[in-house]
């Protein structure tokens, strides 16, 4: 199969009057022309000659080739560049690690922190509650300081009430009790 597609190249290109040559055929180009091929490609330059129409003469035109990228490489730039994506996707490595170790540190700071505000919460709740139950007993305890002072002034009343009456009732008593124990004798 080799062969017969080599053949076939061949053919193809001494029908169009082309060579493909090599650094050696730059050295001798000039041959390249006498045996009727128009059309030379080298590694570095592309010619072509040209047959007067009038005089018969032959004229060569030289185009320089732009090196093939692929080809050229240099090995060692590649060994460098793959040592600096291996030197790299360790890096990478590294810091996705590093990525990960400082999200669960957010986390367990952001849990804290919920914490801390729950916390916090219940504080303010058990302060406003326990304040609450200060002004409930505060308020407690001023209606018995008014209820104290209203009866103060109750039997102040009363004891001058009895102070005046003292005598009347003094001598009312004594009638009673004079009733009582001699009314069965008089009577």
């Amino acid at each position: 199969m080799n062969s017969l597609l080599d053949q076939r190249y061949k053919v193809g290109i001494s029908h169009l009057k082309m060579y493909i040559g090599s650094k050696e055929t730059d050295l001798k180009v000039d041959e390249v022309s006498k045996h009727g091929i128009f059309y030379c490609w080298t590694p570095e330059n592309h010619y072509w000659w040209s047959r007067s129409r009038y005089g018969g003469h032959v004229s060569a035109t030289v185009d320089t080739v732009v090196p093939s990228r692929l080809f050229l490489c240099n090995v060692k730039e590649i060994e460098r560049l793959n040592a600096k994506i291996m030197e790299l996707e360790e890096d990478l490595t590294s810091l996705e690690g590093s990525v990960r170790s400082l999200q669960s540190e957010q986390r367990r700071i952001d849990d804290e922190d919920a914490r801390l505000e729950k916390e916090q919460e219940e504080i303010i709740n058990i302060a406003q509650h326990e304040l609450r139950k200060r002004r409930e007993m505060q308020n407690h305890i001023d209606q018995k300081k008014q209820k104290l002072k209203s009866l103060e002034k109750e039997d102040d009343l009363d004891t001058r009430m009895a102070g005046r009456c003292f005598e009347g009732r003094c001598f009312f008593l004594v009638l009673v009790v004079l009733v009582f124990t001699w009314g069965p004798i008089i009577m």
